[in-house]
């Protein structure tokens, strides 16, 4: 579980009764205000489509399964403001960029509105959605998906339809179980130095511990990290992280933010 070395990124506090802030979020609690990722660009709701990559001799069709696809809205200016509802007051505000690579993006779950779309936050409680105005984001579509089977303590992520990565994970402990749900990506930072446990390269997601309230005085938000001890993998250690071993870190950092992390048990 990312502790403090990522809770120096909040820069806000939910009022009473709000959910709360990711420690990667770098956001806060808005009151009334006045109101660049490359892609293909797939319709939200395709069901199925495919790409092509080539070599010197050979032309491959890759199928790209339909829950590969997600949407994502990324700020156009220099903080993401989002809202309860359509036409309503506004609620958090994303700065952009934030901490790690890339500006802000948050994935669309409905485009049906024509000013406005709603979007998974990165607060707590996990699946808490909100909305953001159109004229506020870039649109982009991807197809990056990254599936953990808890059970089996596994992790495959595909990028454009092929697989990337294909690994034995370690999990959260059991009295520190990593939640379960559908997250995205929306951190991504190397490390010059290697970190005691985090190793060099992170990966935040929009998903937070469901059991533990703070963690090194910030909010308990789960990552995909390398892990600097081998030995743990495919044992449930963390307090929700996710670790995984160097090389698979550096395969996952091909995946856009926004990339759906599925997580299973």
């Amino acid at each position: 579980m990312a502790g403090g070395l990522l809770t120096a990124l909040l820069v806000g506090c939910s009022a009473s009764g709000d959910p709360e802030p990711s420690a990667w979020a770098t956001m806060a609690n808005r009151g009334p205000v006045s109101a660049q990722a490359p892609s293909t660009t797939t319709p939200a709701g395709n069901t199925s489509t495919s790409t092509t990559s080539t070599s010197s001799s050979t032309t491959t069709l890759v199928e790209i399964p339909a829950n590969h696809w997600v949407q994502v809205a990324t700020a156009l200016g220099d903080s993401l403001v989002t809202y309860r509802e359509p036409g309503g007051d506004p609620w958090w505000e994303f700065l952009s960029p934030g901490p790690g690579d890339g500006p802000r993006g948050v994935r669309v779950l409905d485009d049906s509105d024509p000013d406005w779309l709603q979007v998974a936050l990165p607060v707590k409680p996990n699946g808490t959605t909100g909305w953001v105005l159109r004229s506020a984001v870039e649109l982009s579509t991807h197809a990056a998906r990254v599936e953990i089977d808890l059970g089996e303590h596994t992790l495959q992520a595909w990028l454009d339809g092929e697989l990337i990565a294909d690994a034995v994970v370690a999990i959260g402990a059991v009295d520190s179980p990593t939640p379960v749900g559908t997250f995205f990506l929306i951190h991504k930072e190397t490390l010059t130095a290697q970190d005691p446990v985090f190793g060099h390269r992170i990966l935040g997601t929009s998903g937070f511990s469901e059991v533990l309230p703070i963690v090194d005085g910030g909010v308990p938000a789960v990552a995909i990290h390398e892990a600097v001890d081998l030995s743990l993998l495919g044992q449930a250690v963390s307090l929700g992280c996710l670790r995984v071993a160097p090389e698979v870190a550096e395969a996952l950092f091909a995946l856009p933010l926004g990339a759906l992390v599925v997580v299973s048990d």
